[in-house]
């Protein structure tokens, strides 16, 4: 038992917050058309990471709840911007069409890492290493954003010269 819920409860919160999935998939396209693709994704990535954290360190009932609904509907907006914003930089599209397989890899590798380590560390290890590798994915994603409106300003300049 875990955060007052037993082991069957557990699955079911699991089970309903991957069908939450969905909602991510159409919330990235609402999101992305109002407040931007890189603005989005970066509020996704964060609250990904906090959701993460909050799972892996406060065994309370509602906040383990709340985190994982929040964690499973922030989880494939997450991807949906990853995959667009690489497919923005890589024009040849190899990164696009090996994303598939490096995701489903992910997938199937996480669970039994993010176990292994949880077993040796602790479960609080987990949320600190994912909110730590999510800030790098932040910065690196900030200086794309900076590096396309300095290409963007660029391009104006010549075509306004």
């Amino acid at each position: 038992s875990y955060a007052g819920f037993n082991s069957h409860a557990i699955g079911m919160i699991l089970s309903v917050s991957t069908l939450l999935l969905l909602l991510g998939a159409v919330g990235a396209a609402c999101a992305g058309n109002r407040f931007g693709r890189y603005n989005s994704l970066l509020i996704v990535i964060a609250l990904n990471a906090l959701s993460i954290l909050l799972v892996s360190t406060i065994a309370v009932h509602w906040v383990y709840l709340a985190a994982n609904l929040l964690q499973s509907v922030t989880n494939l907006s997450a991807v949906i911007y990853q995959l667009g914003l690489a497919a923005c930089l890589d024009r040849g599209g190899r990164v696009v069409a090996v994303s598939t397989a490096l995701v489903t890899l992910g997938n199937g590798i996480g669970p039994g890492l993010a176990a292994s380590l949880s077993g040796v560390f602790g479960a609080p290890f987990i949320g600190v290493l994912v909110l730590a590798i999510n800030c790098v994915a932040l910065a690196l994603y900030c200086m794309v954003k900076l590096r396309g409106a300095g290409d963007a300003q660029s391009q104006s300049l010549a075509a306004s010269s």
